[in-house]
């Protein structure tokens, strides 16, 4: 009898500066990103975290303390939306922040999220060329109820290799898109939306289907901005162990890619 699949949950925080300040950036939630580690921490999980260079020009110590139990990948250096820029702009963002991470972390990063998931083919290409393994920035689907930036049509909903020339069908590019995949309708479950839905509406939604792969996504300042967030998060990350899925880094998920491939 042949054994069933893993049901795996991607889990990754997106540590960059707070929602709305843009003009005068401030990163309180970066500041206080351990209180949310913490309930990583008591869980036994390890997670990626996507840290814009800013994020690790600021606080390289408080980096190198999350990279102790958690994989520390690239969110760009300015979270400057990448179809605001010309290639060679998203190459300098790209570049400057490998610069500034080994010189921090003294070795190089697996992967790479676009802000807001804003991406396209010549991005993708351009962060396999600087050397990233694996991107995590494509929304395969999302609610038709609502609008999102980062979203541009359907996608594989399991990890793929893009093709070169369509990023969201499966191709024989050499990076690996590990797709932020949500559930029914696209329902995401990511930072905003675990603080405005109630946790019963997961369960029920969980109860229905179990996919085999999912992602869990959030930013650093979801936490700052709802006293509420670390409690939901809690019951969910509850929900999905109780329905046995494993917590997966993005280099786990890719090295294990690669393995059976």
């Amino acid at each position: 009898m042949s054994r069933p699949k893993d049901k795996i949950c991607f889990i990754s925080i997106d540590a960059e500066h707070d929602y709305g300040s843009e003009h005068e950036k401030t990163f309180y939630g970066a500041e206080r990103m351990d209180e949310v580690l913490d309930i990583f921490r008591r869980e036994g999980i390890s997670a990626t975290i996507f840290v814009t260079g800013e994020v690790l020009e600021r606080y390289p110590s408080q980096v190198r303390g999350w990279a102790e139990n958690h994989e520390i990948g690239c969110h760009s250096y300015s979270h400057t939306y990448f179809d605001l820029m010309h290639v060679s702009g998203i190459r300098k963002e790209l570049d400057s922040f490998v610069h500034l991470y080994k010189k921090v972390l003294e070795r190089s990063p697996l992967g790479f999220r676009a802000p807001s998931h804003v991406i396209d083919n010549a991005a993708i290409r351009t962060a396999s060329e600087v050397g990233f393994y694996y991107d995590s920035s494509v929304v395969p689907h999302y609610p038709p109820f609502k609008k999102y930036r980062g979203y541009f049509g359907g996608a594989p909903k399991t990890p793929y290799y893009p093709n070169e020339i369509a990023y969201k069908k499966a191709g024989d590019m050499n990076i690996l898109e590990l797709p932020v995949t949500g559930h029914f309708f696209g329902i995401p479950l990511a930072g905003a939306w675990i603080r405005r839905l109630p946790p019963s509406l997961y369960r029920f939604l969980f109860a229905l289907h179990k996919p085999q792969y999912v992602s869990l996504s959030f930013h650093s300042w979801d936490g700052f901005y709802d006293d509420k967030f670390t409690e939901k998060l809690s019951l969910i990350l509850d929900l999905l162990k109780g329905h046995g899925y494993q917590f997966k880094r993005g280099d786990e998920i890719f090295n294990e890619h690669i393995s059976k491939n």
